[in-house]
C-alpha cells in the first residue's frame, strides 16, 4: 500500500463498521431482531490503541437514540517488557 504524503494519524487509522446483533429466544419475543450499526475509527500504536465509534439503533426495539462509543486498549506486555511482559513460566 502507498503511504507516501499520508499523515500519520491516517497511515495507523483502521475505518470500522461493527454490527452487535442479538436475537431474543423467549416466548414473548421469539424472533425478534436488536443490535446497533457502529461506524468508527480505530488508532493502533504499538503501545495500544483508541477507538470512537458511532451507535446507530437498528430499529424500535434496539432504542430510539444515537450514541457514542469510545475504547481504550492498552498492551501491557509492550508498555511494560521487563515486568508484566515477562512470561510467569520460562
Amino acid at each position: 500500500m502507498q503511504t507516501a504524503g499520508m499523515p500519520n494519524f491516517l497511515r495507523n487509522s483502521i475505518f470500522l463498521v461493527e454490527l452487535p446483533m442479538t436475537t431474543c429466544l423467549d416466548q414473548g419475543c421469539r424472533g425478534t431482531l436488536t443490535g446497533t450499526i457502529n461506524p468508527g475509527i480505530a488508532l493502533v500504536t504499538t503501545a495500544g490503541q483508541i477507538a470512537l465509534e458511532g451507535t446507530v439503533p437498528l430499529n424500535a426495539h434496539s432504542g430510539n437514540s444515537v450514541g457514542v462509543l469510545l475504547q481504550a486498549h492498552l498492551y501491557l506486555d509492550n508498555l511494560f517488557p521487563n515486568s508484566i511482559g515477562k512470561p510467569i513460566f520460562q
